[in-house]
This record gives structure tokens, C-alpha cells and sequence, in this order.
């Protein structure tokens, strides 16, 4: 019967790293720039491919409602600025939804909600729920 010897172990030579080479990666010379501001000083270059978006396909994207764009303290908007009154305050989310604009919000609640209801214009959360009605209507716009 022959045997067969093992075959022998090849030897790999060490990687050889420059003593002067940093933990960011960039040779520590003066003249050298550090790898993190090269990566930094570097223009992105523009895409070539144009990747279509819904509104290039001609496809409106599906808005959030105001609903949905309020639901984080809608709670507390109804108990505290609506009395407690859901009613009311759907019913004025329905009267907003369909207005294009902050501007013809903002317009519409001045003449035919302010007048009409109870609520202290300088209270945190009723200036919360003003800013999250015009960041909506910002929203809605784009």
C-alpha cells in the first residue's frame, strides 16, 4: 500500500503596513490629508440614472390625511382645545381637508372658528395645534 505524505504548509508572507500609517487610515505626514476629510472634501457626482418618482410616472401620491398628520395629540387637542368634543373637531379636520392652502386655512379658522369658540390663542397647545395644521397644509402643498 503507498502512502501519501501530507502536503507541506505554504507559507504567506505578513502583510507589510507602514509604521506611519494612523487609526483613520491616512499616512500621518504632514503633506497627507486624513481619509475622513477626503471623504468629506469629495463632490458626490450626479446620478445617471434618473430613478422616477410618482409624480414623474404621472401618478399623484397618496396623501395623508389631516387626521392621520394630527393622530399624535389628537387626544389631547379634543380634550383640552375641543372641550372634549370629538365632534367638533372632526368636524373642523373636514372643514380644513378640503382647502388647498395655509393661507385659506388660516383664514377660513379667523372668520368662521376663532369667533366661535372658547380657547386661550397664547396656550402652548393650541399654538401646537395651530404649527401642526400650517406644517400640514406645507405638506399637503408638496
Amino acid at each position: 500500500s503507498s502512502s501519501t505524505a501530507p502536503p507541506k504548509p505554504t507559507t504567506v508572507s505578513p502583510v507589510e503596513i507602514p509604521e506611519e500609517t494612523s487609526l483613520l487610515g491616512s499616512l500621518s505626514t504632514p503633506a497627507a490629508v486624513p481619509l475622513w476629510q477626503r471623504f468629506l472634501q469629495q463632490v458626490p457626482d450626479e446620478p445617471t440614472t434618473v430613478v422616477p418618482t410618482p409624480t414623474t410616472l404621472g401618478i399623484n401620491p397618496i396623501k395623508m390625511s389631516i387626521q392621520e398628520w394630527l393622530v399624535t395629540d389628537q387626544a389631547s387637542f379634543v380634550r383640552y382645545i375641543f372641550k372634549g368634543n370629538r365632534e367638533d373637531f372632526d368636524r373642523l379636520l373636514i372643514d380644513l381637508e378640503v382647502l388647498d392652502d395655509w393661507n385659506q386655512a388660516q383664514d377660513w379658522l379667523q372668520a368662521r372658528w376663532l369667533p366661535y369658540t372658547e380657547v386661550d390663542i397664547e396656550d402652548e397647545l393650541f399654538v401646537l395645534f395651530i404649527d401642526q395644521l400650517q406644517s400640514y397644509f406645507n405638506y399637503k402643498r408638496t
